[in-house]
């Protein structure tokens, strides 16, 4: 099963937006699990955030939201105080931005022993800032998009431009 988690700010209306889009989109897909992760009461942990970077292949400070108080500030610092302080306070994060974890094949079989339990699946990360939220429909693609999306997409256009 895929699952694609959205890391959100419950109330900022191109969060929403990703959100109404991502779960429009895959409304009719058995095989995909929406998460939608409030990170204002679940912020990320510091590992975490290193791996939403390295998906998104951007530094600490790219994510950092320019119209947040303390951007300025934290652009002249080092990246692992960017990191902190977007863990610290999650409304830092310039999002909304969604993860998909797509299974990787292991390249050798699992061969269990007598006393090991089989390791945990491999996964492989990808990542995308949704600015502007239609950009979420690009973790879908993989999967086939359903035949209402371009509309979806339309509306979703139609509302960002006015």
């Amino acid at each position: 099963m895929l699952r694609v988690v959205l890391w959100h700010d419950e109330g900022d209306s191109r969060s929403q937006r990703a959100l109404d889009v991502l779960r429009k989109t895959v409304a009719d897909n058995k095989n995909v699990e929406v998460i939608a992760r409030p990170i204002g009461r679940q912020p990320p942990s510091a590992h975490e955030l290193q791996r939403v970077l390295d998906a998104l292949g951007m530094r600490a400070g790219e994510l950092v939201n320019p119209k947040h108080p303390k951007a300025k500030e934290l652009a002249a610092t080092d990246a692992g105080a960017a990191m902190l302080a977007m863990c610290q306070d999650p409304t830092l994060i310039a999002g909304p931005v969604a993860l998909r974890e797509d299974p990787v094949r292991p390249t050798e079989p699992y061969v269990p022993t007598e006393h090991t339990a089989p390791p945990p699946p491999p996964s492989e990360m990808r990542a995308v800032q949704c600015r502007p939220p239609i950009k979420i429909l690009t973790l879908l693609a993989p999967i086939g998009l359903p035949p209402h999306v371009s509309e979806l997409i339309k509306q979703q256009n139609a509302g960002s431009s006015g």
